[in-house]
């Protein structure tokens, strides 16, 4: 027997056959697991030190690096 006349004979049990494989779908969708990538933020921060007269070297070493390392102590970041 064909398949297909095999369900242009049997239109109920073809019919009880899709219903259980979309219940079953829908079953199994909402018990998926939610969180199989979860989100993540990245948090980021950008200083800016002008210091006028010195050279960029003397920013870096009297500036940036402290404010970068009190700032890299902090949980939020």
């Amino acid at each position: 027997m064909k398949p297909a006349e095999f369900a242009l004979n049997n239109k109920i049990f073809i019919l009880f056959l899709a219903l259980s494989i979309l219940l079953g779908g829908i079953y199994s969708y909402m018990r998926m697991g939610k969180l199989e990538d979860p989100e993540f933020t990245v948090r980021t921060a950008i200083i800016i030190t002008p210091y006028s007269g010195a050279t960029p070297v003397e920013v870096e070493q009297q500036v940036t690096d402290p404010l970068e390392e009190a700032v890299q102590k902090t949980p939020e970041l």
